[in-house]
Protein backbone atom coordinates (compact mmCIF):
# COMPACT_ATOMS: atom_id res chain seq x y z
CA UNK A 1 0.00 0.00 0.00
CA UNK A 2 2.80 2.38 0.96
CA UNK A 3 4.68 1.61 -2.27
CA UNK A 4 1.55 2.33 -4.32
CA UNK A 5 1.13 5.71 -2.60
CA UNK A 6 4.79 6.55 -3.17
CA UNK A 7 4.52 5.64 -6.86
CA UNK A 8 1.32 7.68 -7.19
CA UNK A 9 2.70 10.83 -5.55
CA UNK A 10 5.98 10.61 -7.48
CA UNK A 11 4.43 9.98 -10.89
CA UNK A 12 4.93 12.34 -13.79
CA UNK A 13 1.24 11.95 -14.72
CA UNK A 14 0.24 13.49 -11.39
CA UNK A 15 2.63 16.40 -11.96
CA UNK A 16 1.24 17.11 -15.44
CA UNK A 17 -2.37 16.76 -14.24
CA UNK A 18 -1.85 19.20 -11.35
CA UNK A 19 -0.10 21.73 -13.61
CA UNK A 20 -2.96 21.56 -16.13
CA UNK A 21 -5.58 22.02 -13.39
CA UNK A 22 -3.66 24.96 -11.89
CA UNK A 23 -3.35 26.56 -15.34
CA UNK A 24 -7.08 26.20 -16.03
CA UNK A 25 -8.09 27.58 -12.64
CA UNK A 26 -5.69 30.49 -13.09
CA UNK A 27 -7.57 31.36 -16.27
CA UNK A 28 -10.74 31.62 -14.18
CA UNK A 29 -8.91 33.95 -11.81
CA UNK A 30 -7.94 36.10 -14.77
CA UNK A 31 -11.39 36.26 -16.35
CA UNK A 32 -13.21 37.01 -13.08
CA UNK A 33 -11.88 40.06 -11.30
CA UNK A 34 -10.77 39.04 -7.84
CA UNK A 35 -11.77 40.47 -4.47
CA UNK A 36 -14.32 42.99 -5.66
CA UNK A 37 -17.30 44.35 -3.80
CA UNK A 38 -20.17 41.81 -3.63
CA UNK A 39 -22.54 44.39 -5.06
CA UNK A 40 -20.52 44.46 -8.29
CA UNK A 41 -20.65 40.67 -8.57
CA UNK A 42 -24.40 40.60 -7.93
CA UNK A 43 -24.94 43.24 -10.57
CA UNK A 44 -22.75 41.33 -13.05
CA UNK A 45 -23.83 37.72 -12.45
CA UNK A 46 -27.14 37.89 -10.61
CA UNK A 47 -27.86 36.63 -7.10
CA UNK A 48 -28.11 32.91 -7.82
CA UNK A 49 -24.92 32.69 -9.89
CA UNK A 50 -23.14 34.94 -7.39
CA UNK A 51 -23.94 32.54 -4.53
CA UNK A 52 -22.67 29.54 -6.51
CA UNK A 53 -19.44 31.26 -7.53
CA UNK A 54 -18.93 32.51 -3.99
CA UNK A 55 -19.22 28.98 -2.58
CA UNK A 56 -16.70 27.79 -5.18
CA UNK A 57 -14.32 30.53 -4.09
CA UNK A 58 -14.02 32.04 -7.58
CA UNK A 59 -14.03 35.61 -6.21
CA UNK A 60 -10.93 34.99 -4.08
CA UNK A 61 -9.52 32.12 -6.08
CA UNK A 62 -5.89 32.19 -4.98
CA UNK A 63 -6.82 32.06 -1.29
CA UNK A 64 -9.49 29.37 -1.64
CA UNK A 65 -8.97 26.11 0.25
CA UNK A 66 -9.02 23.96 -2.88
CA UNK A 67 -6.44 26.10 -4.73
CA UNK A 68 -4.12 25.92 -1.72
CA UNK A 69 -4.75 22.16 -1.62
CA UNK A 70 -3.64 21.89 -5.28
CA UNK A 71 -0.42 23.75 -4.44
CA UNK A 72 0.17 21.46 -1.46
CA UNK A 73 -0.38 18.36 -3.62
CA UNK A 74 2.08 19.62 -6.23
CA UNK A 75 4.63 20.38 -3.50
CA UNK A 76 4.12 16.86 -2.09
CA UNK A 77 4.52 15.41 -5.58
CA UNK A 78 7.85 17.19 -6.07
CA UNK A 79 9.02 16.23 -2.58
CA UNK A 80 8.27 12.51 -2.99
CA UNK A 81 9.79 12.50 -6.46
CA UNK A 82 13.02 14.05 -5.11
CA UNK A 83 13.16 11.70 -2.13
CA UNK A 84 12.86 8.66 -4.42
CA UNK A 85 15.72 9.83 -6.61
CA UNK A 86 17.96 11.33 -3.92
CA UNK A 87 19.54 8.05 -2.59
CA UNK A 88 20.67 7.07 -6.09
CA UNK A 89 22.18 10.50 -6.77
CA UNK A 90 23.91 10.61 -3.38
CA UNK A 91 25.39 7.19 -4.05
CA UNK A 92 26.78 8.41 -7.38
CA UNK A 93 28.34 11.39 -5.62
CA UNK A 94 29.57 9.83 -2.38
CA UNK A 95 30.34 6.26 -3.46
CA UNK A 96 31.33 6.26 -7.13
CA UNK A 97 31.95 2.93 -8.81
CA UNK A 98 35.62 2.61 -9.74
CA UNK A 99 35.55 -0.82 -11.35
CA UNK A 100 33.10 -1.17 -14.21
CA UNK A 101 31.61 -4.43 -15.43
CA UNK A 102 31.59 -5.79 -18.97
CA UNK A 103 27.91 -4.86 -19.37
CA UNK A 104 28.62 -1.28 -18.30
CA UNK A 105 31.58 -1.22 -20.65
CA UNK A 106 29.26 -2.03 -23.55
CA UNK A 107 26.72 0.66 -22.66
CA UNK A 108 28.94 3.62 -21.75
CA UNK A 109 30.08 6.02 -24.45
CA UNK A 110 32.47 7.44 -25.60
CA UNK A 111 35.29 4.88 -25.45
CA UNK A 112 38.82 4.68 -26.76
CA UNK A 113 41.55 2.00 -26.68
CA UNK A 114 45.22 2.95 -26.72
CA UNK A 115 48.13 0.54 -26.93
CA UNK A 116 51.59 1.42 -25.65
CA UNK A 117 54.90 -0.44 -25.23
CA UNK A 118 56.26 1.38 -22.22
CA UNK A 119 58.51 -0.85 -20.08
CA UNK A 120 56.15 -1.06 -17.08
CA UNK A 121 52.59 -0.55 -16.00
CA UNK A 122 53.73 1.96 -13.38
CA UNK A 123 55.29 4.17 -16.06
CA UNK A 124 52.07 4.04 -18.07
CA UNK A 125 50.11 4.89 -14.90
CA UNK A 126 52.32 7.94 -14.33
CA UNK A 127 51.69 9.22 -17.87
CA UNK A 128 47.93 8.66 -17.60
CA UNK A 129 47.70 10.43 -14.21
CA UNK A 130 49.60 13.44 -15.57
CA UNK A 131 47.37 13.61 -18.67
CA UNK A 132 44.21 13.47 -16.58
CA UNK A 133 45.47 16.21 -14.27
CA UNK A 134 46.42 18.47 -17.17
CA UNK A 135 42.93 17.96 -18.63
CA UNK A 136 41.24 19.23 -15.45
CA UNK A 137 40.06 15.88 -14.17
CA UNK A 138 42.80 14.53 -11.92
CA UNK A 139 42.39 11.12 -10.36
CA UNK A 140 40.00 10.70 -7.48
CA UNK A 141 40.20 6.93 -7.07
CA UNK A 142 42.65 4.25 -8.19
CA UNK A 143 42.49 0.54 -7.49
CA UNK A 144 45.14 -2.03 -8.38
CA UNK A 145 43.95 -5.41 -9.58
CA UNK A 146 46.69 -8.05 -9.70
CA UNK A 147 44.88 -9.91 -12.45
CA UNK A 148 44.30 -6.90 -14.70
CA UNK A 149 46.28 -3.83 -13.76
CA UNK A 150 45.01 -0.43 -12.63
CA UNK A 151 41.46 0.97 -12.45
CA UNK A 152 41.28 4.77 -12.35
CA UNK A 153 38.24 6.96 -11.80
CA UNK A 154 37.96 10.71 -12.21
CA UNK A 155 35.02 13.11 -12.24
CA UNK A 156 34.07 16.75 -12.14
CA UNK A 157 30.82 18.67 -11.70
CA UNK A 158 29.32 16.02 -9.41
CA UNK A 159 27.19 18.68 -7.72
CA UNK A 160 25.36 18.95 -11.03
CA UNK A 161 23.58 15.77 -9.95
CA UNK A 162 21.88 17.81 -7.22
CA UNK A 163 20.50 20.48 -9.58
CA UNK A 164 17.31 18.45 -9.98
CA UNK A 165 16.81 18.42 -6.21
CA UNK A 166 17.78 22.09 -5.80
CA UNK A 167 15.10 23.21 -8.27
CA UNK A 168 12.50 20.96 -6.68
CA UNK A 169 13.41 22.26 -3.22
CA UNK A 170 13.12 25.87 -4.41
CA UNK A 171 9.63 25.28 -5.85
CA UNK A 172 8.54 23.58 -2.62
CA UNK A 173 9.83 26.56 -0.61
CA UNK A 174 7.98 28.98 -2.91
CA UNK A 175 4.76 26.98 -2.53
CA UNK A 176 5.26 26.87 1.25
CA UNK A 177 5.63 30.65 1.28
CA UNK A 178 2.48 31.06 -0.83
CA UNK A 179 0.49 28.73 1.44
CA UNK A 180 1.71 30.47 4.61
CA UNK A 181 0.91 33.86 3.08
CA UNK A 182 -2.59 32.72 2.15
CA UNK A 183 -3.23 31.19 5.58
CA UNK A 184 -1.60 33.77 7.86
CA UNK A 185 -1.54 36.90 5.76
CA UNK A 186 -4.18 39.38 4.69
CA UNK A 187 -4.72 42.22 2.26
CA UNK A 188 -7.16 45.06 2.71
CA UNK A 189 -7.81 48.77 2.43
CA UNK A 190 -8.39 51.62 4.78
CA UNK A 191 -9.39 55.22 4.06
CA UNK A 192 -8.17 57.70 6.65
CA UNK A 193 -9.17 61.34 6.74
CA UNK A 194 -6.41 63.89 7.25
CA UNK A 195 -5.86 64.47 10.96
CA UNK A 196 -7.75 61.32 11.97
CA UNK A 197 -6.84 57.78 13.00
CA UNK A 198 -8.04 54.36 11.92
CA UNK A 199 -7.50 50.73 12.86
CA UNK A 200 -10.24 48.81 11.04
CA UNK A 201 -9.40 47.67 7.52
CA UNK A 202 -11.76 46.25 4.92
CA UNK A 203 -10.38 42.91 3.82
CA UNK A 204 -9.91 42.43 0.10
CA UNK A 205 -12.00 39.29 -0.14
CA UNK A 206 -15.02 40.25 -2.16
CA UNK A 207 -15.48 43.33 0.01
CA UNK A 208 -16.58 41.23 2.96
CA UNK A 209 -15.07 41.20 6.42
CA UNK A 210 -13.22 43.64 8.60
CA UNK A 211 -10.01 43.26 10.54
CA UNK A 212 -8.95 45.25 13.55
CA UNK A 213 -5.27 46.11 13.78
CA UNK A 214 -3.44 45.97 17.09
CA UNK A 215 -2.48 49.62 16.68
CA UNK A 216 -3.82 52.82 15.15
CA UNK A 217 -2.70 54.58 11.99
CA UNK A 218 -2.91 58.35 11.80
CA UNK A 219 -2.80 60.45 8.65
CA UNK A 220 -1.07 63.58 9.87
CA UNK A 221 -0.91 65.20 6.45
CA UNK A 222 -1.97 64.39 2.91
CA UNK A 223 -0.69 66.15 -0.19
CA UNK A 224 -1.50 65.75 -3.88
CA UNK A 225 0.23 67.50 -6.78
CA UNK A 226 -1.50 67.77 -10.18
CA UNK A 227 -0.09 68.13 -13.66
CA UNK A 228 -0.46 71.55 -15.24
CA UNK A 229 -1.83 72.36 -18.66
CA UNK A 230 -0.21 74.61 -21.28
CA UNK A 231 -1.41 77.74 -19.51
CA UNK A 232 -0.05 76.67 -16.14
CA UNK A 233 -3.37 75.75 -14.57
CA UNK A 234 -3.64 72.44 -12.66
CA UNK A 235 -5.41 69.61 -14.43
CA UNK A 236 -7.35 66.69 -12.94
CA UNK A 237 -4.42 64.29 -13.49
CA UNK A 238 -2.45 63.66 -10.30
CA UNK A 239 1.33 63.85 -10.64
CA UNK A 240 2.17 62.66 -7.16
CA UNK A 241 0.41 62.09 -3.87
CA UNK A 242 1.81 61.23 -0.49
CA UNK A 243 0.78 60.87 3.13
CA UNK A 244 2.55 61.47 6.40
CA UNK A 245 1.55 58.50 8.54
CA UNK A 246 2.11 57.85 12.22
CA UNK A 247 1.73 54.57 14.11
CA UNK A 248 0.20 54.74 17.59
CA UNK A 249 0.77 51.61 19.66
CA UNK A 250 -0.64 51.38 23.20
CA UNK A 251 -1.48 55.05 23.18
CA UNK A 252 1.87 56.47 22.09
CA UNK A 253 3.40 57.35 18.74
CA UNK A 254 6.13 54.84 17.88
CA UNK A 255 6.80 55.48 14.20
CA UNK A 256 6.21 58.18 11.60
CA UNK A 257 7.01 58.13 7.90
CA UNK A 258 6.00 59.94 4.74
CA UNK A 259 4.85 57.39 2.17
CA UNK A 260 4.13 57.61 -1.52
CA UNK A 261 3.58 55.16 -4.35
CA UNK A 262 6.11 52.29 -4.13
CA UNK A 263 7.51 53.63 -0.84
CA UNK A 264 5.44 51.98 1.91
CA UNK A 265 5.56 52.10 5.69
CA UNK A 266 6.36 48.83 7.45
CA UNK A 267 5.38 48.10 11.04
CA UNK A 268 5.65 44.59 12.50
CA UNK A 269 5.51 43.03 9.04
CA UNK A 270 2.40 44.99 8.00
CA UNK A 271 2.96 47.24 4.99
CA UNK A 272 0.97 50.40 4.26
CA UNK A 273 1.09 51.41 0.59
CA UNK A 274 -0.14 54.69 -0.84
CA UNK A 275 -2.92 53.34 -3.03
CA UNK A 276 -5.42 56.08 -3.76
CA UNK A 277 -6.99 59.25 -2.53
CA UNK A 278 -10.30 60.92 -2.89
CA UNK A 279 -13.20 62.61 -1.32
CA UNK A 280 -16.22 60.95 0.22
CA UNK A 281 -19.10 63.17 -0.83
CA UNK A 282 -22.41 63.51 0.90
CA UNK A 283 -25.14 62.52 -1.56
CA UNK A 284 -28.76 63.59 -1.52
CA UNK A 285 -31.21 60.89 -2.60
CA UNK A 286 -34.77 61.96 -3.37
CA UNK A 287 -37.55 59.40 -3.01
CA UNK A 288 -40.94 59.54 -4.70
CA UNK A 289 -43.77 57.12 -5.20
CA UNK A 290 -44.23 55.59 -8.61
CA UNK A 291 -47.02 58.13 -9.16
CA UNK A 292 -44.56 60.99 -8.50
CA UNK A 293 -45.65 61.93 -5.00
CA UNK A 294 -42.64 63.09 -2.95
CA UNK A 295 -41.57 61.03 0.05
CA UNK A 296 -38.52 63.08 1.01
CA UNK A 297 -34.87 63.86 0.38
CA UNK A 298 -32.18 62.16 2.45
CA UNK A 299 -28.47 62.81 2.87
CA UNK A 300 -26.27 59.71 2.97
CA UNK A 301 -22.58 58.74 2.81
CA UNK A 302 -21.19 55.75 0.95
CA UNK A 303 -21.88 52.70 3.11
CA UNK A 304 -24.55 54.57 5.05
CA UNK A 305 -28.33 54.06 5.19
CA UNK A 306 -31.55 55.95 5.68
CA UNK A 307 -35.14 54.91 6.31
CA UNK A 308 -38.58 56.21 5.34
CA UNK A 309 -42.13 55.08 6.03
CA UNK A 310 -45.11 54.63 3.74
CA UNK A 311 -48.73 55.53 4.52
CA UNK A 312 -49.18 52.29 6.47
CA UNK A 313 -46.15 52.95 8.66
CA UNK A 314 -44.07 50.25 6.97
CA UNK A 315 -40.41 51.24 6.87
CA UNK A 316 -38.04 50.84 3.95
CA UNK A 317 -34.29 50.99 4.41
CA UNK A 318 -32.04 52.32 1.64
CA UNK A 319 -28.29 51.68 1.72
CA UNK A 320 -25.76 53.45 -0.50
CA UNK A 321 -23.59 50.48 -1.45
CA UNK A 322 -21.23 52.22 -3.88
CA UNK A 323 -20.69 55.64 -5.34
CA UNK A 324 -18.93 56.13 -8.68
CA UNK A 325 -18.02 59.74 -9.49
CA UNK A 326 -17.17 58.92 -13.13
CA UNK A 327 -19.24 55.82 -13.93
CA UNK A 328 -18.38 53.59 -16.88
CA UNK A 329 -18.37 49.92 -17.88
CA UNK A 330 -15.16 48.37 -19.17
CA UNK A 331 -14.86 45.90 -22.04
CA UNK A 332 -15.56 43.01 -19.65
CA UNK A 333 -18.85 44.53 -18.58
CA UNK A 334 -17.52 45.46 -15.15
CA UNK A 335 -18.43 48.71 -13.45
CA UNK A 336 -15.72 51.17 -12.44
CA UNK A 337 -14.92 54.87 -12.18
CA UNK A 338 -12.65 56.51 -14.72
CA UNK A 339 -11.52 59.16 -12.26
CA UNK A 340 -12.41 60.90 -9.01
CA UNK A 341 -13.90 63.79 -10.95
CA UNK A 342 -17.75 63.75 -10.94
CA UNK A 343 -18.17 63.61 -14.72
CA UNK A 344 -20.86 60.92 -14.60
CA UNK A 345 -21.93 60.38 -10.97
CA UNK A 346 -23.82 57.19 -10.19
CA UNK A 347 -25.02 55.52 -7.00
CA UNK A 348 -25.73 51.84 -6.44
CA UNK A 349 -28.54 51.43 -3.91
CA UNK A 350 -30.00 48.54 -2.00
CA UNK A 351 -33.69 48.88 -1.10
CA UNK A 352 -34.87 46.69 1.73
CA UNK A 353 -38.64 46.83 2.38
CA UNK A 354 -39.91 45.71 5.78
CA UNK A 355 -41.63 42.54 4.55
CA UNK A 356 -39.96 41.84 1.23
CA UNK A 357 -36.66 40.75 -0.28
CA UNK A 358 -33.99 43.45 -0.76
CA UNK A 359 -33.58 44.80 -4.28
CA UNK A 360 -30.81 46.79 -5.91
CA UNK A 361 -30.89 49.63 -8.40
CA UNK A 362 -28.74 52.28 -10.05
CA UNK A 363 -29.41 56.02 -10.01
CA UNK A 364 -27.56 58.53 -12.19
CA UNK A 365 -27.16 62.22 -11.52
CA UNK A 366 -27.18 63.18 -15.22
CA UNK A 367 -29.91 60.70 -16.13
CA UNK A 368 -32.65 61.09 -13.53
CA UNK A 369 -35.15 59.21 -15.70
CA UNK A 370 -33.00 56.09 -15.87
CA UNK A 371 -35.60 53.26 -15.89
CA UNK A 372 -35.70 51.46 -12.58
CA UNK A 373 -39.21 52.14 -11.32
CA UNK A 374 -40.46 48.66 -12.22
CA UNK A 375 -38.17 47.08 -9.67
CA UNK A 376 -39.51 48.79 -6.56
CA UNK A 377 -42.61 50.68 -5.42
CA UNK A 378 -40.65 53.93 -5.38
CA UNK A 379 -38.61 56.12 -7.67
CA UNK A 380 -35.14 57.21 -6.56
CA UNK A 381 -32.97 59.99 -7.93
CA UNK A 382 -29.54 61.41 -7.16
CA UNK A 383 -30.36 65.09 -6.79
CA UNK A 384 -27.17 66.62 -5.37
CA UNK A 385 -23.53 65.84 -4.62
CA UNK A 386 -22.22 67.86 -1.71
CA UNK A 387 -18.68 68.48 -0.54
CA UNK A 388 -17.32 65.82 1.76
CA UNK A 389 -14.09 64.86 3.44
CA UNK A 390 -10.85 64.16 1.65
CA UNK A 391 -9.07 60.95 2.52
CA UNK A 392 -5.91 59.00 1.78
CA UNK A 393 -6.46 55.46 0.56
CA UNK A 394 -4.01 52.89 1.91
CA UNK A 395 -3.51 49.30 0.87
CA UNK A 396 -2.64 47.23 3.92
CA UNK A 397 -0.72 44.01 3.32
CA UNK A 398 0.72 41.38 5.62
CA UNK A 399 2.34 38.37 3.97
CA UNK A 400 4.60 36.34 6.28
CA UNK A 401 5.37 33.99 3.39
CA UNK A 402 7.29 36.61 1.38
CA UNK A 403 10.73 35.80 2.89
CA UNK A 404 10.22 32.13 1.98
CA UNK A 405 9.13 33.05 -1.55
CA UNK A 406 12.23 35.22 -2.06
CA UNK A 407 14.45 32.50 -0.61
CA UNK A 408 12.86 29.97 -2.96
CA UNK A 409 13.37 32.26 -5.95
CA UNK A 410 17.08 32.70 -5.15
CA UNK A 411 17.52 28.94 -4.73
CA UNK A 412 15.62 28.38 -7.99
CA UNK A 413 18.00 30.66 -9.88
CA UNK A 414 20.97 28.81 -8.40
CA UNK A 415 19.40 25.47 -9.30
CA UNK A 416 18.74 26.52 -12.89
CA UNK A 417 22.32 27.77 -13.30
CA UNK A 418 23.69 24.51 -11.93
CA UNK A 419 21.22 22.48 -14.00
CA UNK A 420 22.28 23.95 -17.32
CA UNK A 421 25.95 24.79 -16.74
CA UNK A 422 27.36 22.06 -14.47
CA UNK A 423 27.30 18.60 -16.11
CA UNK A 424 28.47 15.59 -14.13
CA UNK A 425 31.35 14.24 -16.22
CA UNK A 426 33.06 10.93 -15.37
CA UNK A 427 36.10 9.12 -16.73
CA UNK A 428 37.17 5.51 -16.16
CA UNK A 429 40.60 4.35 -17.20
CA UNK A 430 41.63 0.69 -17.21
CA UNK A 431 45.38 0.00 -17.63
CA UNK A 432 45.89 -3.69 -18.49
CA UNK A 433 49.30 -5.35 -18.65
CA UNK A 434 49.62 -7.35 -21.87
CA UNK A 435 53.17 -8.63 -21.29
CA UNK A 436 54.81 -6.89 -24.25
CA UNK A 437 53.10 -3.62 -23.43
CA UNK A 438 49.96 -2.15 -21.96
CA UNK A 439 46.45 -1.53 -23.22
CA UNK A 440 44.65 1.56 -21.99
CA UNK A 441 40.86 1.69 -22.13
CA UNK A 442 39.28 5.13 -21.54
CA UNK A 443 35.53 5.34 -20.98
CA UNK A 444 33.58 8.54 -20.51
CA UNK A 445 30.06 9.49 -19.46
CA UNK A 446 28.09 12.68 -18.79
CA UNK A 447 24.52 13.37 -17.74
CA UNK A 448 24.06 16.37 -20.04
CA UNK A 449 25.63 18.28 -22.94
CA UNK A 450 27.04 15.15 -24.55
CA UNK A 451 28.37 16.77 -27.77
CA UNK A 452 30.55 19.14 -25.76
CA UNK A 453 31.83 16.30 -23.58
CA UNK A 454 32.69 14.19 -26.60
CA UNK A 455 34.89 17.03 -27.83
CA UNK A 456 36.72 17.23 -24.49
CA UNK A 457 37.03 13.44 -24.40
CA UNK A 458 38.61 13.41 -27.86
CA UNK A 459 41.07 16.11 -26.75
CA UNK A 460 42.02 14.08 -23.64
CA UNK A 461 42.67 11.02 -25.81
CA UNK A 462 44.76 13.07 -28.24
CA UNK A 463 46.85 14.59 -25.43
CA UNK A 464 47.34 11.16 -23.83
CA UNK A 465 48.51 9.63 -27.10
CA UNK A 466 50.94 12.51 -27.56
CA UNK A 467 52.34 12.10 -24.03
CA UNK A 468 52.73 8.33 -24.50
CA UNK A 469 54.53 8.87 -27.80
CA UNK A 470 56.94 11.32 -26.14
CA UNK A 471 57.78 8.81 -23.39
CA UNK A 472 58.49 5.98 -25.83
CA UNK A 473 61.04 7.99 -27.86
Amino acid sequence: MVKKLVRFFSSLKLTISLLIILALTSIIGTVIQQQQNPAIYVQQFGKSTYQILKILGFFDLYHSWWFITLLALLALNLLVCSLRRLPRDLKLILSPKVKITDNELKSLRPQEKISTNLPSVDQTLEVVLTALKNSGFGCHHKVKDEGVGWYLFSERGKLGRLAFHITHLSIIIIFAGAIIGAAKGFKGFINIFEGEKGKFITLQSGGQGMRELDFEVECKKFEVIYYQDATGNPTNRPKDYKSLLAIHDHGREVLAKEIEVNSPLNYHGIYFYQSSFGEIPRLTITVKTRQGEPIGSFDVWEGGSFRFSDQNGQQTQVTLLRYFPDFYMNQNGQVDSRSNVPNNPAAFLEIKPANDQPQQTWVFYRFPDFPHGGQTDYRFSLTSINSGKKFTGLQVVRDPGVPLVWTGCIILIIGIIVLFSVPHERLWVVIADKGSGQEIMIIGNTNKNKPSFQGRFAQIVTNLKSDLADRTK
